[in-house]
């Protein structure tokens, strides 16, 4: 696949936009104490906007950039095992979605989310050799997906006011694709 000078210039834009939400988001005390890992996820924001954006191909190099970097940064390396097979598996499932039409942006990002929350507890599991992690896995996906509603307002209102040469829709509304996006045949 080759990238042009643009698209590169694209990707890396999105890249530094996930990285610096990511950072900020970190130092956000937890939104509810008892679960210290739960987050708004501004950054997928930016990693949702960017499957339409630049395509699935340079979203995914963006997410693996996005968990190396920012454990990393944040200095907690044992991150990674959770972050990373989370990360690919609910921007897969986000792609996937998107690509049917079907679901609105709030939907995909609550979906993505709740796989996300998934995998990272199932990791959990088999890093303690237990399944009390499995505890946490209701009240996980429900404010995960409760979280990623927000998110994908907030994805769905960003791509609506991007002019269309960085690759938003406004003037695909119109078309099959547009109304794809929007979640309406």
């Amino acid at each position: 696949m080759k990238l042009s000078t643009q698209k590169i210039s694209k990707i890396s834009a999105l890249l530094t936009l996930v990285l610096i939400l990511g950072i900020i988001e970190n130092y956000f005390p937890p939104i509810i104490p008892l679960f210290p890992t739960l987050k708004l996820g501004l950054s997928n924001v930016i990693i949702t906007c960017s499957i339409v954006i630049a395509g699935l191909f340079p979203t995914f190099i963006i997410v693996i950039l996005k968990c190396f970097v920012l454990s990393l940064f944040t200095g907690n390396l044992s991150s990674l095992m959770y972050s990373l097979p989370a990360g690919i598996l609910s921007l897969l499932i986000s792609f996937l979605l998107l690509k049917t039409g079907l679901f609105s942006f709030p939907a995909v990002s609550a979906a993505s989310a709740g796989i996300h929350n998934s995998v990272q507890i199932f990791v959990a599991c088999v890093v303690m050799q237990s399944a009390v992690p499995l505890l946490y896995l209701p009240y996980l996906i429900s404010l995960g997906m409760l979280t990623g509603v927000f998110t994908g307002f907030i994805c769905f209102y960003l791509l609506k006011k991007l002019p269309d040469k960085f690759g938003g829709f406004k003037s695909r509304f119109n078309t099959e694709e547009g109304k794809a996006m929007k979640g309406k045949k």
